[in-house]
């Protein structure tokens, strides 16, 4: 049997857990209707993720669980376009005036979507007072001397006329026009007759001369064969040694396949046989004649005044080495 000094200890113990616990229970509560009481900007921010009595509650009442983001009002011209583009233009105006390489990986997270509102460009207009020639602020009086905004206030641009708003109608339209037809002008075939179209687009510098289309050309130099000095062009004689250019001359870059007999507007050298035309009837010249040959076609002899035949494009063939290739292949087919 136990004394009953035991029991009054175990039953005023037992009476003090009973306490601590309604104790709890009050304090849990009030510390919840002060949370719930607080202003939303007061409330701290917590993560429904990491608090135990969120997850408890989330079940039981799950429109608290589920935050519903508020609503915003969009206006009427606004059209919605991705964050990215923003961005993208963004970098375009970067590098077109600080000539910036800016990658898409440098920006922050571009995600959602953004409301643009097209509006029309305004003119700012600036007032300025006709007694001390101050600038008028957003109001109609004066800052300096507090006088009334009137008629004899100068109007930075002036106003227009209706003659002058009617006259810039016409050309905006007239502008608006003519772009359109040229963005669907029709394809017509001018068979050469016609001026050839030039292709062009806008420079990468803002006011910059548009880009002009052009094909490529390789720049030709030619050397002189005795002092090899370059030829300066469009002369064809040498400025160190006064020699006027020959076939021996070298060209870069070469075009023997093109011009075996030598270039154009060369004189004859060591590797290119001179040949003559007749001035009389024409003919060509034998391509070892010396002077005073005889003509096949008049008779005449060679002289000073019968031209130099000039080099022309050699026809390119298959070579010796080819043909001898192609006929042991043409031996070896049979055909029954």
């Amino acid at each position: 049997m136990s004394s009953p000094a035991l029991d009054s200890t175990a039953q005023s113990e037992g009476n003090k857990g009973k306490d601590r616990k309604g104790l709890s229970k009050v304090l849990r509560g009030l510390s919840r209707m002060r949370t719930i009481l607080k202003r939303p900007s007061e409330q701290p921010y917590k993560s429904s993720v990491n608090d135990p009595r969120i997850r408890k509650e989330s079940p039981l009442n799950p429109a608290t669980s589920s935050a519903v983001p508020p609503k915003t009002a969009e206006s009427e011209n606004a059209t919605r376009i991705p964050r990215s583009q923003v961005y993208d233009e963004r970098a375009r105006r970067l590098g077109d005036r600080f000539g910036l390489e800016v990658k898409p990986a440098e920006w922050n997270a571009a995600r959602g979507d953004v409301l643009r509102v097209e509006k029309p460009v305004r003119i700012r207009i600036h007032r300025t007072c006709h007694k001390c020639q101050a600038t008028f602020g957003p109001g109609n009086a004066c800052p300096g001397c507090q006088h009334r905004r009137c008629d004899q206030c100068t109007r930075s641009p002036p106003k227009r006329t209706e003659e002058e708003k009617k006259a810039s109608r016409q050309r905006r339209d007239a502008v608006a026009t003519a772009q359109k037809d040229q963005d669907l002008a029709p394809i017509i075939p001018h068979y050469g007759l016609e001026d050839p179209i030039v292709l062009t687009r806008p420079s990468q510098k803002p006011g910059g001369q548009d880009q002009v289309h052009k094909k490529h050309r390789m720049r030709i130099r030619r050397y002189c064969h005795e002092c090899q000095s370059l030829f300066k062009a469009p002369s064809r004689i040498c400025e160190q040694c006064g020699h006027k250019r020959c076939g021996d001359c070298e060209r870069v870059p070469l075009k023997q396949k093109k011009y075996p007999k030598g270039y154009p507007n060369d004189e004859p050298g060591t590797n290119w046989a001179p040949r003559h035309i007749c001035h009389e009837c024409h003919e060509k010249f034998p391509a070892d004649a010396l002077e005073a040959t005889m003509c096949d076609n008049c008779s005449h002899e060679l002289c000073v005044d019968c031209p130099l035949l000039a080099p022309k494009k050699g026809l390119t063939g298959p070579g010796p080495d080819e043909l001898k290739l192609l006929h042991e292949r043409l031996a070896q087919l049979s055909v029954e």
